[in-house]
């Protein structure tokens, strides 16, 4: 499915991501050692080895308590991320390091392919060759449970003996290519004495994390009400109505007052995307009553190597989800709905709009007076 013309264009486009792009701290700001693992479970794999190895028969859910291994190094991804793709082939080597002195029963390894369907995880499990289970998370659900944070992010878990839970022991952020060094962090994980480890209290759930918006409040919010004035086709105001994670919603009021409740809502978007490397995504779109994405705003979008969407990509964008029902999930296609190339970007902003039910049964009361 690859070619060679494909991986020259990706070391290309790493070296300028690495030059240009963004820097994250190595640290996920959600889970720390000590933390209960916030999954509980996962859906079981199709294949029967899979299921062998994760101690699973034909359970609709894997129940993770029930995985026989002391050890679970749990890797969260997208299969398009150019640093998990450099990650990939150092976990292959990293099982083939740990298996003669674990003999494959103290340590399982699971990947969890945020953002990508069945055949996105599957293609990318052959063309790296890995040994064990990616399981995948096409409306990022498990992504969200994590944190919503960037990947890779290489979670090392440690069951409790005495309740089953998985506790988190280590927690890494961004490429490690060192094999010598992970396997000596698995193996310290492993001789940990669990009695003397602090477990962290019960936790609120963690969901996305809010990031600080592209634009100055003012200017944001003129851009929100240009939004619900074109959607509307007349002059429209905006009204604060909350915030939800990633999202912050504005009731769209006509200035008249002849309604008193909203007729429109917009809702702006900020959020990080699966990719240690990319830009966050930062949109602004336009709800109707009757739950159709009514307007698209963009307000900072960008692809590979971080360039910045044109007007032509933008077009195409809006074509894909105006008139969308989004009361129920717009399904993203990647084959047919990524954007000059922004598969992960394309994919996080199919994924924010598809709450449409949420938000108007929230927010449809808001009233304008």
């Amino acid at each position: 499915m690859k070619n060679a013309a494909w991986y020259v264009v990706a070391t290309l486009g790493l070296m300028v991501l690495m030059l240009y792009g963004q820097t994250y701290s190595q640290e996920n700001p959600s889970l720390r050692p000590g933390d209960r693992f916030p999954l509980t479970s996962l859906p079981t794999p199709p294949s029967e080895k899979d299921r062998a190895y994760l101690g699973t028969e034909t359970a609709e859910a894997l129940d993770m308590a029930a995985i026989p291994a002391d050890v679970l190094v749990v890797e969260l991804l997208n299969v398009y991320c150019l640093s998990c793709r450099r990650q990939a082939p150092v976990f292959g080597e990293l099982v083939k390091a740990i298996e003669p002195l674990d003999g494959g029963d103290r340590v399982k390894f699971l990947g969890i392919a945020a953002g990508n369907d069945q055949e996105e995880s599957d293609d990318f499990r052959r063309e790296f060759d890995l040994p064990f289970p990616v399981i995948p998370d096409p409306h990022f659900e498990l992504y969200e449970a994590l944190g919503g944070t960037r990947t890779p992010l290489t979670i090392m878990l440690r069951r409790n003996p005495e309740t089953g839970e998985l506790i988190v022991m280590r927690v890494h952020l961004g490429f490690k290519g060192d094999v010598g060094e992970l396997a000596d962090e698995v193996a310290a994980v492993a001789g940990m004495d669990m009695s003397q480890v602090r477990v962290a209290g019960p936790k609120p759930e963690i969901g996305g994390v809010p990031i600080r918006p592209a634009l100055k409040v003012g200017t944001l919010e003129e851009r929100v009400r240009e939004a619900l004035s074109e959607a509307a086709g007349e002059p429209m105001n905006a009204v604060k109505a909350g915030s939800k994670s990633y999202r912050t919603i504005y009731a769209g009021c006509r200035l008249d007052g002849s309604k008193s409740a909203a007729a429109l809502f917009a809702v702006v978007v900020a959020r990080e995307v699966p990719c240690d490397l990319c830009h966050d995504v930062h949109f602004i779109y336009v709800l109707n009553e009757s739950g159709e994405l009514a307007h698209f705003v963009p307000i900072e979008l960008s692809k590979y190597g971080n360039e910045p969407f044109t007007e032509e990509d933008y077009d195409k964008l809006r074509a894909n989800l105006v008139g969308k029902d989004v009361r129920r999930r717009v399904e993203f296609r990647p084959q047919v709905d990524s954007v000059a190339g922004a598969t992960i970007s394309s994919s996080v902003v199919f994924d924010s709009v598809s709450n449409g039910t949420a938000l108007l049964e929230e927010f449809k009361n808001t009233p304008c007076n």
